[in-house]
Parts: C-alpha cells; sequence; structure tokens
C-alpha cells in the first residue's frame, strides 16, 4: 500500500501489483465457478484486492495502455476475462434449454460478451492462450458453436470463430 491514498505509485509496484492481478485472479475466477450456482463473479465474488489494484493502475494510465499494439500481450489485459467467459457458457446453457425470457436476457448477454471480446482482439489486449484448444473459451465455442450461429452468426466474433481466424492471432 502507498505511504497515503493520494501518493503516485512507484511504477514497479504497480507494475508487480498489475501483473499479480493479471496471473491470480483467473485461478480465483476458476475457483469461484467450480462452486455449483456461482455467477456474477465480477460483482458478487470479486476480491476487494483486485478491484483497488484495477483501480490504481487506470488511476496511474487513465486512457489505458495507449500503444497501438500489433501483437498479442502475454497475459491478458483484463483480469475478468475468464469471468466472461464462464458467464458466457451459463448464458450459452440459458439460451439452448431456458424458457423465452431467459432466451432474450442470454442472447443480449452474448451478443455483449462478442462485442467486448473482438474489441479485446482487435486491440491485442487478450493473449493468444484464449485460443488454445483447451481453454475454457475454446470449449465453449465448440460446445455452443451451433447455438450461437444460429442466433449471433451476423456478430463478428461468430465470423471471425467460424473462419478460424485465430490461428492467425499474434
Amino acid at each position: 500500500m502507498p505511504q497515503s491514498e493520494k501518493a503516485t505509485f512507484c511504477t514497479r509496484w504497480l507494475y508487480s501489483g498489475t501483473n499479480y492481478r493479471r496471473m491470480v485472479e483467473p485461478l480465483d475466477i476458476a475457483e469461484y465457478y467450480m462452486k455449483s450456482g456461482n455467477t456474477d463473479y465480477v460483482n458478487l465474488g470479486r476480491s476487494e484486492h483486485y478491484k483497488k489494484l484495477e483501480e490504481w493502475r487506470k488511476e496511474d494510465n487513465p486512457s489505458g495502455s495507449g500503444n497501438d499494439r500489433r501483437k498479442a500481450v502475454s497475459l491478458t489485459e483484463d483480469s475478468c476475462f475468464w469471468a466472461y467467459v464462464e458467464e458466457a457458457i451459463i448464458n450459452s446453457k440459458r439460451l439452448r434449454e431456458g424458457i423465452l425470457e431467459e432466451k432474450e436476457n442470454a442472447t443480449e448477454h452474448l451478443v455483449n460478451f462478442g462485442e467486448n471480446v473482438m474489441k479485446m482482439i482487435w486491440s491485442y489486449s487478450v493473449s493468444s492462450e484464449i485460443f488454445h484448444p483447451h481453454s475454457s473459451f475454446m470449449k465453449w465455442w465448440k460446445d455452443y458453436r451451433q447455438d450461437i450461429l444460429s442466433c449471433l452468426s451476423n456478430l463478428p466474433l461468430a465470423y471471425y470463430m467460424e473462419n478460424e481466424e485465430y490461428q492467425s492471432y499474434a
């Protein structure tokens, strides 16, 4: 913790805290969703220290990374990415099995998810590990591909995944 709440962080402290959050929080997300029935990690399960670390990073660099990247990061910038994937899995199940109202909400969530993922891909702010054949993201795509294509085929993410453009992701 800094000497005072308004003190400027030493760059290395902030960098270390950010790397810690990006490496460790996905493990906490996995543990959270392993418990049956848990949903909405970002609002209901996220630890305060992750929120604080993210807040400090945003205060230090309010406009984002500021880089025009041409290559993927080694650690996904948004440490909650895997929580978004888990929520996409939950909403894909609702889309497949739910009642009409659940399907409408699930569709809306999946559209937002797809748009956000494509923004991350285009800005190279996700690591190439999301496209590993055994990642939760790729399992989601394989398990729910037909459902996604049937109702969300016009989404850039559906096109990107269906045409396997991820094969050339930097």
